[in-house]
Formats: structure tokens, sequence, C-alpha cells
């Protein structure tokens, strides 16, 4: 019996394509953990921002300025914001004292 193309055990170009990029990092997700780093250096998760807010920070700023930011506007933004948080909590607490 004659085998077919489908019985091969040998991968096509598209299922190597797919290996490739899944090997492949997604730069958006390397700019944030690139962004998580610099603003939050001592490698402690539980100070500095979450993943997840860092990331809808990103996409704020990118969907807001379509025609592309710079890593430096970025962190700018990202450093900026969590000053005003950490400005807000901190007048927060001495008022309550």
């Amino acid at each position: 019996m004659a085998s077919s193309i489908t019985d091969d055990h040998e991968d096509s170009a598209m299922d190597i394509d797919h290996q490739v990029e899944d090997e492949q990092e997604d730069p958006f997700l390397l700019f944030i953990d690139y962004a998580k780093s610099v603003l939050s250096p001592d490698q402690d998760e539980s100070i500095g921002p979450g993943w997840s807010w860092t990331a809808s920070r990103i996409l704020k700023m990118c969907t807001a300025y379509s025609s592309g930011v710079t890593a430096a506007i970025l962190l700018s933004d990202l450093s900026q914001k969590i000053f005003s948080i950490f400005c807000n909590n901190f007048c927060n607490i001495f008022s309550i004292l």
C-alpha cells in the first residue's frame, strides 16, 4: 500500500514556521518585562506595578499615539503614573493621621 504525504511524519513548511514563531519572544511581551525591571529594579514582585497594569498602560499609550511612541516615552509615562499614584497614596495616609 502506498503511503500518502499526510501519513509521513515529516514537518511541513507551515509547521516549521509555527515552531520558529513559538521559539521567538514577542517584542511587546519583552518590552513589558523590560519596563517592569526598569520601574522596579529590586526584582521584588510585590513592589512596583504588576504585569497587567504595566501592559495596560503601554497599550493605552500605543493606542493614544497610533503614529508611534518610543521606549523612552513609554517608560516616562509609566514612571509619571507610578509617581502620581504613590503621591496620592502618600497624601491619603497623612491626611488620615
